[in-house]
């Protein structure tokens, strides 16, 4: 017979799990090193931008959501990890918002710099 008896399981209420990751809480985790000598894809390569431009300017992923959703983006904090872990990349749709609410004049400076001359004819 045990010792002692299992607890019983406290229900999982939204106030308890939003109480459980407060920001404080919560670590960042470490991001995947990308080496721009392999960054050919443009997620590798929009990956690399953004965390150049999030680090100039001191923001997080969640300061950067909160920006993008003001600017009327549909996206999270783990939305824009997706983009810094390269596992993804913003919708073209949305890019102009992304670039004004970045502050950028010209939301095409959002986009990372082409990876070289072109090799292949239209």
């Amino acid at each position: 017979m045990p010792a002692t008896l299992p607890r019983k399981r406290r229900r999982a209420t939204l106030d308890r799990v939003r109480d459980s990751y407060t920001r404080e809480q919560t670590l960042p985790r470490k991001r995947i090193e990308i080496k721009p000598a392999d960054a050919v894809e443009f997620p590798q390569r929009f990956a690399l931008h953004l965390r150049k431009l999030m680090e100039r300017r001191g923001l997080n992923s969640k300061d950067v959501a909160d920006l993008l959703a003001k600017a009327g983006v549909d996206i999270g904090p783990r939305g824009i990890d997706v983009w810094l872990r390269a596992d993804g990349g913003p919708k073209f749709r949305d890019l102009e918002r992304i670039g004004l609410a970045l502050g950028f004049k010209d939301y095409r400076d959002v986009l990372p710099p082409p990876v070289g001359p072109r090799s292949r004819t239209l």
